[in-house]
């Protein structure tokens, strides 16, 4: 019989709220520029002094930020359905949109992104992970596909897999993935042969599991009303639960640093997970509605659709100091961060500097 320790993380953590009435921490940031060219944002990357936003009416937008004070459109991408991720590799971009397809755009001159190929899918992709050359997507309701992006211009399906549940999260280390599969909970996948992926085991999580981080042959995840779970999947046929965190809210989205993992869940929580065993709930900042997490240089981004982009001092987790917040006119979702730059999908690509957050 597979013996379970479940370990429950139930210390109140009281931290200082992120309410305008209490502090204007706008005047911390500065606001460098913005455009207007995205009527419905979805995600954001950045690389190489471009940005590549993706729009649920459009398509994709690219965008010279070069000078971030005066943000220039280059092209936009006209899609034939919404898109709502994206990831860069190399000279194309991958957007998965609700059509169920990965489309590879050829951005090799951003002034002209240039279809190449379109894929279908099983299922819209919810999620990607990169692992060397192997293109991992989510596809929601389709299962795990696995694509072969050694040209990145020519990614070439190599592998599927139906699972049980829906495909919410993906994550890989080596010939491992985990998935993350709604209320399936937890699936672990042999993916050493690429083009026969094969389920190894199916772990019942303590509710819907939403977004998956493999650290360290620990799965983190975010596990809907039931907080932050850990599992060991070192033994991946018989993954164990090694503890739980339960948090306020549904837990959504997380992202792992090191020992600290992040969790947003009604408000951003940080839990020192070094010892898997025993994870401590650290502190908590509060935030009206959080939707897309990113970790930078000690500082957690929030990209919050109610109150838009939140800079937290993350030095010490155990008390993320808010630094800034500036709030936005439309809905944020998604944002990324560049150096000293960050850029943030609401309603407009809007681009931030905060090299000194605390005295610009």
């Amino acid at each position: 019989m597979r013996h379970l320790l479940v370990v429950l993380v139930t210390i109140a953590f009281a931290a200082p709220a992120l309410a305008a009435d209490c502090l204007d921490y706008t005047e911390y940031l500065r606001h460098l520029g913005s455009t207007g060219a995205p009527s419905a944002p979805t995600d954001v990357a950045v690389a190489e002094e471009i940005a590549y936003v993706t729009d649920a009416d459009v398509g994709l937008h690219v965008f010279d930020v070069a000078d971030p004070r005066e943000p220039r459109l280059l092209a936009t991408y006209q899609a034939n359905a919404g898109i709502f991720r994206v990831i860069i590799h190399g000279p194309v971009a991958y957007l998965a949109n609700n059509a169920a397809q990965l489309i590879v755009i050829d951005i090799a001159d951003p002034t002209d992104p240039q279809p190449v190929t379109t894929l279908d899918l099983p299922g819209n992709g919810r999620d990607f992970h990169l692992e060397s050359n192997l293109l991992l997507v989510a596809c929601s309701d389709g299962g795990l596909v696995i694509l072969d992006a050694t040209a990145p211009a020519d990614p070439q399906p190599v592998g599927a897999l139906d699972i049980a549940g829906t495909a919410y999260g993906v994550s890989a280390a080596t010939d491992l993935a985990v998935i993350a599969a709604g209320d399936a909970g937890l699936h672990t996948i042999d993916i050493a042969a690429p083009d026969s992926p094969r389920r190894i085991a199916t772990f019942a999580t303590l509710g819907a599991a939403f977004d998956i981080e493999l650290h360290e042959q620990v799965a983190h995840l975010a596990v809907d009303d039931a907080g932050l779970e850990l599992v060991a999947v070192a033994d991946p046929t018989a993954p164990v639960s090694l503890a739980q965190a339960p948090l306020p809210g549904f837990a959504r989205r997380l992202q792992v640093d090191g020992p600290t993992t992040y969790v947003t869940a009604a408000d951003l929580h940080t839990l020192d997970t070094s010892d898997p065993f025993g994870p401590v709930l650290l502190g908590r900042a509060a935030s009206t509605s959080p939707s897309a997490i990113a970790i930078s240089d000690s500082r957690a981004y929030l990209a919050d659709s109610a109150a838009g982009l939140v800079i937290l001092e993350a030095t010490n987790p155990a008390s993320p100091t808010p630094t800034s917040t500036t709030p936005t006119t439309e809905i944020a979702y998604g944002l990324a961060t560049d150096g000293p730059l960050t850029y943030l999908a609401a309603g407009d690509l809007t681009v931030y500097d905060h090299t000194d957050p605390a005295d610009p």
